[in-house]
């Protein structure tokens, strides 16, 4: 096919490269073309590296549809690995791996949004057991908004 929108960045990096990396960005798109990214900003400098988990979402023609924004409700320890998925209507469910208690064991959480990017649903933790890591969630998101939320449950520490 065609083009429909020219490459346009997504976050707009103002701090040398070298202290940035931009890395496992994930993308959803509703019907009427609307779509909302992610992605995990890791900051090399001050060591320890630090991991951050940003949305942004656009409407059809590539313009902001609303912000970027960091997840979870702290910056404290990190936060990477978001995923995205989206409802027909534009509803969003944003998951993403969390430490910001940073004892070195990860959750998944995840929150809900409404198609202009706010809280629908309050910030949730998906994993029931908290023991070890729980790391990688993927979300998807059928017809009547029901959510499938998959990841990876680890006993160790397999991030250092």
């Amino acid at each position: 096919g065609s083009e429909r929108i020219p490459d346009f960045p997504v976050f707009k990096n103002n701090e040398p490269p070298k202290f940035i990396i931009l890395d496992v960005p994930a993308i959803a798109m509703a019907d009427n073309g609307t779509f909302t990214v992610t992605w995990t900003r890791i900051r090399e400098i001050p060591v320890p590296r630090e991991y951050d988990a940003y949305a942004a979402g656009f409407n059809s023609d590539g313009s902001v549809r609303f912000p970027r924004f960091a997840l979870g409700k702290t910056q404290k320890g990190f936060q990477s690995y978001a995923d995205v998925a989206m409802a027909s209507g534009s509803d969003i469910v944003i998951v993403w791996q969390d430490d910001s208690d940073e004892n070195g064991a990860s959750q998944i959480l995840g929150t809900g949004y409404d198609g202009s990017g706010q809280v629908r649903i309050s910030q949730f933790t998906v994993n029931s057991d908290a023991s070890g890591n729980q790391a990688f969630p993927v979300v998807a998101m059928g017809k009547q908004s029901t959510l499938l939320l998959p990841y990876v449950q680890k006993g160790i520490d397999f991030l250092n």
